[in-house]
């Protein structure tokens, strides 16, 4: 087999190729012999290769030829440390080879390369789409998801030509699927599947247009499933409207409100539809609601306005009597302090702008009297002045002081005397002003009482509230002091009565939460005799007795309330105590169920039976108890272990070891995820194992450098094995070899290019009578390749050994091959044997076997000319060979030496499908004794064993048996159960050895 050379060892090469060009001692040493034959193989296989990533790029398989090139050693690297030499450096050596008849290099295929280098440089930009593109084909991902990768490659890489022809065949695929999922939407629309469904349709570069049928069904589903949810968000909206109504709640409504005007276009209801006709009351309540809203919105906006203008000091008549009519336009009470200083606004400028009015029409004819009565009205005028003036400083004191009496007594004694006085009209106002205040301020303080006669007798906050808004009535200015007496001797009355009332309430809910007391001793005493809807019902009443009672307490002796929430307390103690124990007798019936369930469900049985145990654990209040449970929380893992081992591996032989390179990764990649996932599971022995198989079976048949391959390469597809014709000539034992069949018609002198193991030809003449037929003939090794071949097609995992035991027969039985390339054939084909067995390796048969031939192959030396008929050295070589394989043909003991690993395969095949199954658990029975609650298998015999976790972290978990079943019988000894015994953990079975 041709060696496969890294790196370091090519430019070691290299580096030696040179230092012998520089010692120009041209010599055929050993070493040189050694030097030359290998870089000439060197030369052989990257040329090889690049012929084969060549071809592969010429197919359009870029991700092939990479791949090729990327195995050890990478061929570009490999080609660019031989390509470091010099074209003078390669002449010389070729020279030096040439001279010393030694194996010359091959020149290096330098466009392959090239070509090989820009599908690099194409396939970057490119990888990460490719990738992408094979794990959604891995995964079966979506036609969708993949057809839009398969767009971008096309776009990415227009060179490649399938391509296209891909996006042609997922596009029609694609259509028949958009019928299905069509159909199904049809039976249930979903408005999201189909808006991405149009999405895909309209947003996609189609080459192929999808069917018009598509392409109108989705916009008529569109549409239904559309006008559905809007019904759909009627109806929610509807039942939260009605509500509303019911309570007059219109802030629980506006949200509801607002979902019904969204979606009513798109529901398209008729008029007489029910659902229509049910919603308006609620509806026409909801505008008139709005509408009102709106109104007191406004209504707010136009006071704040109002007293915006009252605080400006030069807002003009027009603009406050504009304001006045604004506020008029709502038809309601304007509040008082923005009404009475408004229209003493309004009036005090009239009043100047009609003084102003007066002066200038009687300006004129005033002026005329005045210098003739100016000496008498200086006189009475000057008296006037000064008793209207006292009289109008009497005005004033009573208007400070509150006393509208007084005050109106004597604007009356003087009605008309002085009216035209502008001081005069000055009182009438603030005399008009105090009173509507005192009545204003009184209707206040009549509302005022009314509220806190109305608050209940409990409310001492609110009543204190009302009390204060009351006293902030009687303290504004200017004070009266009737509205005085009359709050402080009303509030005095409704105080005293309040206070017995309250009394009396107190004494009532006392009495009643003794009877409440009574009645919770009384349930707490029976609760093991009642049912669960008669506990229920009884419980239910005194909690809302109890909730009723403190309501009505609030406000009163806080002993009440501390006495209710305390007999609240428990009751919600006695009822959690109860719930916990129902839901404790349900979880551990589901338990019981839960445990049995096999291996096989659509859901993982330990994952279910994990979660009833977390929610046994919430239930429990017990120490012990909770410490139990934790202990088999912990062998959660290793449940889950054994089940998800089950899943995985329960399998048929031929799909637990294939022979498919995919399948061989896919299995691998189960095995590796089981592994980081149940680390600590206690089937990892089995698991390892199988581990190991996988990679011999990888060694085997994996994508880069299999054995298969390496064998079919080494020994059928070599060009010594199928290319060659033999031409046998007389007295000669063995024939020469020539590459191409021929006839020989020449009379005399036959000149023949013979085939040498090192690729150089040699020219031999000889007579033509020599010759024992004058046509050559394949070579007998053509024979024994598809002799091999057909062999090594029938392999499968488990006749490996047997496989190569009879490649190894029929090698040795094809007796016109040459000694020397069977013997080669048979290190090869027992390197590979041992190199992909699972019991080859260690059996001591086949060990002393290869040793013994392998010392043979060092004396005859598989590197000998051995086609060469005459040589001396060779014709002594060959003897030895052919001593060699002659005794190995006859002996009988070879038999022994090919041990089968097929037992070993079907043992394992055995262990990963061996059936484990939960059959029940540990629990107490009503005695509180330890006790198994299992379901024995009715038939064969089976282990029993528990989970057992590793004794330090990290460790594995372990399976340990506690007893053992035969025909349905369990026999469990009794120290083992009480060892072993945790309540809740499960119990598994499994087939005995």
């Amino acid at each position: 087999m041709a060696q496969t050379h890294t790196l370091q060892q090519i430019q070691m090469l290299v580096d030696q190729v040179r230092l012998t060009i520089m010692s120009e001692q041209f010599d055929a040493t050993p070493e040189t012999k050694t030097l030359a034959r290998e870089y000439a193989e060197l030369s052989r296989q990257l040329n090889h290769r690049l012929r084969q990533c060549g071809e592969f790029l010429r197919q359009g398989l870029r991700s092939e030829a990479i791949r090729e090139a990327e195995s050890e050693p990478r061929l570009l690297e490999a080609v660019g440390v031989v390509d470091s030499l010099s074209e003078e450096e390669q002449k010389a050596w070729s020279d030096v080879c040439e001279f010393l008849e030694l194996p010359r290099p091959e020149p290096m295929l330098n466009d392959a390369a090239l070509m090989l280098d820009s599908a690099y440089e194409e396939h970057g930009p490119l990888e990460k789409l490719l990738r992408l593109h094979r794990r959604l084909a891995l995964q079966r991902a979506p036609l969708s998801k993949r057809l839009a990768i398969l767009r971008n490659l096309a776009v990415d890489d227009p060179t490649t030509e399938f391509w296209e022809e891909d996006i042609l065949e997922y596009e029609k695929a694609r259509h028949v699927q958009m019928f299905e999922e069509l159909r199904k939407l049809k039976r249930s629309p979903s408005a999201a599947a189909l808006s991405e469904l149009r999405d895909e349709i309209d947003g996609a570069q189609w080459q192929t247009p999808v069917p018009r049928k598509v392409q109108v069904l989705v916009r008529e589903l569109q549409q239904t499933a559309r006008r559905d949810e809007a019904r759909q968000a009627l109806q929610e909206a509807e039942t939260i409207l009605q509500v509303a109504f019911a309570e007059m709640n219109f802030a629980r409504a506006r949200s509801a409100y607002a979902q019904w005007q969204e979606n009513w276009p798109a529901a398209e209801l008729a008029d007489d539809d029910p659902l229509a006709i049910a919603a308006i009351p609620a509806l026409s309540w909801c505008e008139q609601s709005a509408a009102r809203e709106a109104e007191e919105a406004d209504w707010n906006r136009t006071l704040a306005k109002a007293e915006s203008l009252l605080e400006r000091n030069d807002a003009d008549l027009l603009a406050l009597e504009r304001m006045s009519d604004e506020l008029d336009r709502f038809e309601r009470p304007v509040p008082k302090t923005i009404d009475n200083r408004l229209q003493s606004r309004i009036a005090s400028l009239n009043l100047r702008r009609r003084r102003h009015r007066l002066l200038v029409i009687t300006g004129s004819s005033l002026a005329t009297i005045a210098v003739v009565s100016l000496v008498t009205v200086v006189v009475l005028q000057a008296n006037e002045r000064s008793f209207r003036g006292d009289v109008l400083a009497r005005i004033d004191r009573f208007v400070t002081q509150g006393e509208v009496e007084p005050a109106t007594a004597l604007l009356t004694k003087f009605t008309g005397r002085w009216e035209g006085s502008p001081e005069w009209l000055d009182a009438v106002n603030a005399v008009n002003e105090l009173q509507s205040t005192i009545d204003e301020r009184s209707r206040r303080l009549d509302t005022t009482l009314q509220e806190a006669s109305a608050v209940p007798d409990n409310d001492e906050k609110t009543f204190r509230e009302i009390r204060g808004r009351a006293q902030t009535i009687i303290e504004e200015q200017p004070v009266i002091q009737q509205l005085v007496d009359r709050m402080e001797l009303s509030f005095r009355n409704l105080s005293s009565e309040r206070g017995l009332r309250l009394k009396e309430r107190e004494a009532a809910l006392f009495q009643r939460l003794e009877a409440q007391s009574n009645q919770l001793d009384q349930l707490n005493a029976r609760v093991a005799e009642l049912e669960e809807r008669t506990f229920e019902t009884q419980i239910q009443r005194l909690k809302d007795a109890l909730r009723i009672i403190e309501q009505e307490a609030a406000g009163m002796n806080p002993q009440i309330r501390d006495q209710s929430q305390l007999l609240m307390t428990q009751a919600n103690e006695l009822t959690g105590e109860v719930y916990r124990q129902i839901r404790r007798k349900k979880l551990l019936a589901e338990m019981a169920d839960a445990s049995r369930e096999s291996f096989a469900g659509t859901r993982l049985m330990t994952d279910l039976y994990g979660e009833l145990l977390g929610q046994l654990q919430m239930v429990t209040k017990e120490e012990n108890a909770l410490k139990e449970l934790e202990r088999v929380v912990q062998e959660k893992s290793a449940w889950a272990a054994i089940e998800e081992y089950r899943r995985r591996f329960s399998e048929p032989a031929e799909k637990l070891f294939p022979t498919s390179a995919d399948q061989i990764a896919e299995r691998s990649q189960d095995v590796a995820d089981y592994l980081k996932s149940y680390p600590q599971s206690p089937l990892l022995g089995p698991v390892k194992d199988y581990a190991a198989v996988l990679a011999i079976l990888e060694k085997r048949h994996g994508n880069s450098g299999s054995l298969v391959e390496r064998v079919r390469l080494a020994a059928i597809d070599d060009f010594a094995m199928k290319n060659l014709y033999a031409v046998r000539v007389k007295n000669l034992d063995w024939p020469y070899y020539i590459t191409d069949s021929r006839t020989f018609t020449e009379k005399q002198i036959v000149e023949i290019s013979g085939y040498r193991q090192d690729r150089q030809p040699q020219l031999v003449r000889f007579s033509a009578s020599q010759l024992v037929n004058r046509d050559a003939e394949p070579a007998p090794q053509q024979e024994l390749a598809e002799t091999l071949s057909s062999q090594l097609d029938q392999l499968e995992f488990n006749n490996w050994e047997t496989t190569f035991r009879d490649m190894t027969q029929a090698v040795l039985e094809a007796k016109t091959v040459d000694p020397i390339l069977r013997l080669r054939l048979l290190m090869i084909l027992q390197m590979q044997a041992k190199e992909g067995s699972l019991t080859l390796p260690t059996h001591q048969p086949f060990v002393a076997y290869t040793s013994e031939q392998t010392g043979v192959s060092q004396q005859v030396n598989l590197l000998t000319q051995w086609p060469d008929p005459e040589d001396a050295d060779v014709l002594q070589r060959r003897k030895k060979a052919e001593e060699y394989v002659d005794k190995l043909r006859v002996t009988e003991a070879l038999k022994d030496v090919w041990k089968s690993s097929e037992d070993r395969f079907t043992s394992l095949a055995e262990i990963l499908n061996r059936p484990y199954r939960a059959i029940g658990w540990m629990t107490r029975d009503d005695d509180g004794e330890p006790v198994l609650d299992i379901d024995v298998p009715p038939a064969g015999t089976w282990n029993l064993a528990i989970c057992r976790l590793g004794e330090t972290d990290g460790a594995e978990a372990v399976l340990r048996q506690i007893g053992h079943a035969r025909n349905g019988e369990a026999v469990v000894p009794d120290d083992s159960l009480k060892y072993e015994f945790c309540p809740c953990r499960l119990v598994f079975a499994y087939p005995s050895p």
